[in-house]
């Protein structure tokens, strides 16, 4: 970004060396360096694109087929659809490069939709650049708060579709500030009873960003998936109906601004409602990071109130940090 380029210059900054100014030499390279499709802009990098649900974290960053969740809304719109419950989910994390990201959806039922509302933020961390004169000054990379107001429902029995609307408001190295909106939009179909459910989502469509006089794109993503559920049977009731289950989940996500896809696959080993062991994998291609990530699901179940508590991990791609994501959700 070229206003960046000129505040470091007009304050005499220059990057430190050291794990820290690798990290935050990389994220001005993914900000200001990306291909895109319209010369002289970049896409832009911001809560718009940064926040995903811990749920999906542990799969490998799929679930866009996942569906009776609230938090996979920050994935897909129609994933609250046919909840039944106000649910509250609430999780924050912290990434490769050290960004803070934190996220809360509450989610209800209007009888023939349901609805979400949420607020997020993004926070890309401190820079600290040192001075001609020896000295050293410190200013945040970049701040962002997003907030969302959604609605899904069946279409047909066994399709749903749903819509999201985002405003963001995002703050870079402390000196410019600016507003956007956005939109996503998706579905999630069931195949009868075959247990396989696909979905779909178009992520951030809106004017994109304005920094100054730099305009950034918005960060568009496509992105298409299935899910697999079956019982296992290695553990029943006492009406002899199975207790386990395993999921298979599957996406592919394209960035049409950076023209780099993302696929993405990750299992699922449920028992009961109570505990969910997770696994997956990332891979990126045109140089977006790949990585193997796991987690687990624990929830409590007394009468209709349901206290869930999930966990993902981004395990360490070489020089990067180890991501680690957490929720709590309760419904009622």
């Amino acid at each position: 970004m070229a206003f960046l380029a000129r505040k470091l210059v007009r304050d005499g900054k220059r990057p430190v060396t050291g794990h820290r100014g690798i990290a935050m030499g990389l994220f001005v390279i993914l900000i200001a360096g990306s291909p895109v499709r319209s010369p002289g802009n970049t896409v832009s990098t911001s809560a718009l694109n940064k926040l995903r649900p811990v749920h999906a974290v542990a799969l490998g960053g799929a679930g866009v087929a996942i569906g009776y969740d609230p938090e996979m809304v920050w994935m897909n719109p129609v994933a609250a659809t046919g909840l039944k419950k106000p649910s509250l989910a609430i999780a924050g994390g912290q990434g490769r490069f050290e960004e803070t990201t934190g996220q809360g959806v509450f989610c209800g039922d209007f009888g023939l939709a349901n609805y979400c509302a949420g607020l997020a933020y993004y926070d890309a961390g401190t820079v600290t650049a040192n001075k001609p004169d020896g000295g050293t000054v410190r200013f945040n990379a970049q701040r962002d708060i997003l907030g969302i107001l959604g609605v899904s429902g069946f279409a047909v029995p066994g399709i749903a579709i749903g819509l999201i609307v985002k405003v963001a408001q995002s703050e870079l190295a402390d000196e410019f500030a600016t507003m956007t909106v956005a939109a996503d939009a998706g579905f999630q179909a069931r195949l009868g009873d075959s247990g396989i459910k696909l979905g779909g989502a178009v992520r951030n469509i809106g004017p994109g960003i304005i920094y100054h006089f730099d305009k950034a794109p918005s960060p568009v993503e496509m992105v298409c998936g299935l899910a697999y559920g079956r019982g296992l049977g290695l553990m029943h009731d006492r009406s002899g109906r199975a207790q386990d289950f395993a999921v298979l989940v599957a996406d592919a996500d394209y960035s049409m601004g950076r023209d780099v896809w993302t696929f993405a696959a990750g299992t699922e080993y449920r028992i009961g409602r109570i505990v969910a062991l997770r696994g997956g994998y990332r891979l990126g291609t045109r140089g977006a990071l790949s990585c193997p990530t796991a987690g687990l699901g624990i929830a409590l179940v007394r009468n209709s109130l349901v206290l869930g508590l999930n966990y993902g991990i981004e395990l360490n791609p070489g020089y990067f940090q180890t991501g680690h994501t957490v929720s709590i959700s309760v419904s009622w």
